[in-house]
């Protein structure tokens, strides 16, 4: 299990679960539970524009 805060807003993530969020929002994990976890962060961002 994987808390994920974005905007004071709170979302408990289980195995397989995904969350999607733009990045310049105030966020933060945490692992509320005593074992193990493992998350994968997917990092886009847009093409350089000159």
């Amino acid at each position: 299990m994987l808390e994920v805060s974005v905007n004071e807003e709170r979302y408990l993530l289980s195995t397989g679960d995904s969350i999607l969020f733009y990045a310049d929002q105030p966020h933060r994990y945490r692992n509320p539970a005593d074992s193990e976890a493992l998350a994968f962060l997917v990092m886009s961002y847009p093409e350089r524009m000159d």
